[in-house]
């Protein structure tokens, strides 16, 4: 029985899930606007009384998924790679438009408004989080 309620935790459904003290919220993601590359949301809260770290993010569909922030650079809007992303404890993170964000490039499969994306994100000490990112046309809000 524990087992079976662990797993429907870690599958909560479409935009969330759970695994330890991570829960993942409002998962997202753009069909892309260019043939190979597209952007992912979510927020991250930490509910443990420990740090936990976002190690990497993998996608069935897609060569590479990495994590980038836009940071202002003077008078303009830079993207920088990030290697990491550390979750502080009773904290949250939150991956959106204009901020922190997961890049996906090289497409396999192009995602369409109305599929849902695969996400695997892990993270140092709860391992890895399955999550389903439904996919909405660019600049539709979900």
């Amino acid at each position: 029985m524990v087992l079976v309620l662990g797993f429907a935790a870690c599958h909560a459904g479409t935009g969330s899930a759970r695994a330890g003290d991570i829960a993942i919220t409002g998962a997202y993601s753009f069909a892309p606007l260019a043939a190979d590359e597209g952007s992912a949301y979510f927020t991250i809260r930490n509910e443990g009384t420990s740090a936990d770290t976002l190690l990497r993010i993998e996608t069935p569909w897609a060569k590479s998924a990495t994590l980038h922030d836009e940071v202002m650079a003077g008078q303009s809007m830079r993207m920088e790679a990030l290697t990491q992303i550390e979750i502080p404890p009773a904290g949250a993170v939150t991956l959106k438009p204009g901020g922190k964000h997961l890049m996906i490039m090289e497409f396999s499969h192009s995602p369409k408004p109305g599929e849902i994306l695969p996400l695997t994100l892990e993270f140092a000490h709860a391992g890895q989080v399955s999550v389903q990112a439904p996919v909405y046309r660019y600049g539709d809000a979900p």
